[in-house]
């Protein structure tokens, strides 16, 4: 009879086998952390511009500073801007940049352009429309805001 001897530590293929599987578990926990982080940038972004468009309604209702409101739409950001018409240089502008993996993928307002200002009186914004929010890695990744004329706001 033959005379068996026991192993003793780990052989090669238990250690390449160990970290393979360390390897597949650390990939599927990062692609799962970084999809859960876009997911998390892109809510941010539109509710950034759902608070602007809000603050702007709400300002220009109140008749803050007996002035309306409006909100400018460009790729990488939204203004808050005050009077009748936006200028890029005016002093009170309210800017909010977007995160670098965020745009603002599709702007699409009744009669063109690309803002909106609200009515004093009535809280109507005089275009109304459509922006989406998208990954710029993944642009069919994306959250919808709809302003109506009436100044109302829905989203995804």
């Amino acid at each position: 009879m033959k005379n068996l001897q026991t192993q003793r530590g780990i052989s090669l293929l238990e250690v390449l086998i160990t970290v393979a599987v360390i390897g597949i578990l650390t990939a599927v926990i990062a692609y799962s952390f970084i999809s859960f982080k876009n997911t998390q940038l892109l809510s941010v972004a539109r509710d950034q511009v759902v608070s602007i468009v809000i603050k702007a309604k709400s300002e220009t209702l109140a008749s803050k500073n007996s002035m309306s409101y409006g909100v400018h739409f460009e790729n990488i950001k939204v203004v808050l801007f005050t009077g009748p018409t936006y200028s890029a240089t005016a002093v009170d502008n309210q800017v909010y940049v977007f995160d670098s993996k965020v745009s603002m993928s599709s702007i699409v307002l009744t009669g063109g352009g690309n803002e909106i200002l609200f009515d004093r009186l009535t809280g109507f914004v005089t275009q109304n429309g459509n922006v989406i929010v998208s990954l710029i890695s993944d642009t069919s990744k994306q959250k919808s805001i709809t302003i109506s004329k009436t100044g109302i706001i829905a989203y995804n």
